[in-house]
Formats: structure tokens, C-alpha cells, sequence
């Protein structure tokens, strides 16, 4: 039977310093999937943190960038080719990003690291919780000459953002059949220094219906060119609000998590929407700015 996502009127627990985050309003009920009513406006809602913080606990910190320096010499000749798709929140779309050769590579090494999923919580620690996530996640080795590459390539992408960003280390999700991400932030709200400033989701394997990226408060582009590689039709959006992405193979979406301010951007929440057959597997580059100060209010 399909797992369902649970977004209700209940307190989801993150991982910030005992915060308990409710649920954004106009979120649905335990009967339905995700997102399927029109959202009530953004300033309106409080969304929740970061869920995912596993992602800043249980891994070694981000290299310096001048180490990093060091370690990536050399340019990536990856070619590929970049469209805007939303300049607030800033959002592009890559196409070919990661490479036929790569992948292959990405997927054999993963495949002995592969772990359940977690998400944290400042009562329960780290655990599994499949109403937030079902999936298996696989951190790289930043060492591997491949994974040095692609985080070049990512870094180059960014214009080098300067002393104080990093790139984090290099994610692999594996999505089978029923799995999914609720709905969350890559940044954290509760945090007043440090945090993760951009996003790159990009996708291994595609082999699947159902799976896409959704950013439920994202409007629908004028431009029906962009129906390659987002969800278009009513039977492809599945009732599901706002903008879905393909997981198309190789391709990637790359997002800025704030605006100029430093303030979070909540245009930026998302969710992995439920595989129904097949199987997705997504890398996940995030990068982590030590400078970076929560704004006063």
C-alpha cells in the first residue's frame, strides 16, 4: 500500500535547540498526500525548519574553502547547459550536470553505503521516521576523484563564494517504490550563525512514475517549453500545487535558500513526492556558509 505523507495540524520536532515548528496552515490532512489545496499566502505561514539535519550532525564539517582549493585542482569539463526558471526565489535549471560516466560511478560506490534515512529530533536524537522520510542515504567519500569533480564543478558553478563557503559532502538518496521526502527547508531558521545557503538536487536515476521535486508555492511558468522537464498536465501534477519537477537523468536544480537579506526564503520549500513504481536516486550538494548571521528582526 502507498505510504501516505502526514503533513496535519500536529507539531513536527526538528532539531533546533528543543524548537517544536508547526505545520504551515493550508497544508492537508492525513488524507491526502502532500500539498493539495491552494496555499494560504507566504507571509502568511510558518513553515518549519531544517528536517534534515542529520545532514549537519552526523558528518564531518564542510573543508575550508582554501583546502578545498588544494584538494579540487584542475578545471571540471562537464558540459552543460543552464536555463533561470525563477529569479526570486533565484532557481536554474542544469541540464546534463552530471555526467553518464559519473553516475555509473556514483551508483556503484553508493550502493554498499546505503543506510536508512533519518531525521533528527532534539527529543529523540537521529531516527527513523517514516511519516518525514522513507529512503536510503549514502555519504560519499570527498576524497573519491569523481566526487572531488562534481563538487569542483559545483563550486565553479557558484562563482567561488568566498572564504567563508564550503561544500558540504556530497549526498546519494535512493527513492524505491512508496518513498518520499516531506515537505522541509535546506536552511534553519532557528540557527543565528552558519547555515545552508544553496542547493543542488540532482538525479541519478529516473526509473519511476511519480518521484518529482515539488515546490508547492512556486507559480506556473507562462511557457509551455519548460513541460520537459516539469509536470504539466493535471494526471502528470497529480493534484499536487505549485511547480514539479521531472527526475530527469543527469539534470539538476539548483536553488539560493535566501534572499539578500540573509533572510530564509520560503519559496523554497519542497518535497520528494511519493515513488509509485521504479525506483529515484537523487545527489544532494549542498553548500555551507560559516558567515552567515540570522538577520535582526
Amino acid at each position: 500500500m502507498q505510504l501516505k505523507l502526514f503533513l496535519n495540524l500536529f507539531l513536527v520536532t526538528v532539531a533546533t535547540a528543543g524548537v517544536v515548528a508547526p505545520i504551515p496552515d493550508g497544508c492537508s490532512s492525513g488524507d491526502d498526500n502532500l500539498v493539495r489545496r491552494v496555499p494560504v499566502p507566504l507571509d502568511a505561514r510558518n513553515p518549519s525548519p531544517l528536517l534534515n539535519l542529520e545532514a549537519l550532525i552526523s558528518i564531518p564539517p564542510a573543508l575550508p574553502i582554501n583546502q578545498v582549493t588544494e584538494l579540487y585542482e584542475g578545471r571540471s569539463d562537464q558540459n552543460y547547459e543552464v536555463q533561470i526558471f525563477s529569479r526570486d526565489p533565484l532557481i536554474i535549471y542544469i541540464r546534463n550536470f552530471v555526467g553518464s560516466d559519473e553516475i555509473a560511478h556514483l551508483l556503484q560506490v553508493s550502493e554498499k553505503k546505503y543506510e536508512p534515512s533519518k531525521v533528527y529530533s532534539s527529543f529523540d536524537g537521529n531516527k527513523i521516521d517514516d511519516k518525514m522520510r522513507v529512503s536510503d542515504s549514502a555519504w560519499m567519500d570527498r576524497k573519491d576523484p569523481v566526487v572531488r569533480t562534481i563538487t569542483q564543478r559545483a563550486r565553479e558553478f557558484q562563482g567561488w563564494r568566498g572564504k567563508n563557503t564550503s561544500i558540504e559532502p556530497l549526498l546519494v538518496q535512493r527513492y524505491q517504490a512508496d518513498g518520499f521526502y516531506n515537505y522541509h527547508f535546506d536552511w534553519d531558521e532557528s540557527r543565528t550563525r552558519g547555515n545552508r545557503v544553496t542547493t543542488f538536487m540532482s538525479y541519478l536515476v529516473g526509473d519511476c512514475t511519480g518521484g518529482g521535486t515539488n515546490f508547492p508555492f512556486l507559480p506556473q511558468p507562462g511557457d509551455d517549453r519548460w513541460c520537459d522537464v516539469i509536470e504539466c498536465d493535471e494526471e502528470g501534477r497529480d493534484g499536487y500545487q505549485g511547480i514539479i519537477f521531472k527526475p530527469i537523468v543527469g539534470s539538476a536544480i539548483f536553488w539560493e535558500n535566501f534572499h539578500p537579506n540573509g533572510t530564509g526564503h520560503k519559496g523554497v520549500y519542497h518535497a520528494g513526492l511519493p515513488v509509485k513504481s521504479g525506483m529515484k536516486v537523487g545527489l544532494n550538494i549542498w553548500s555551507w556558509d560559516s558567515a552567515w548571521v540570522k538577520p535582526e528582526e
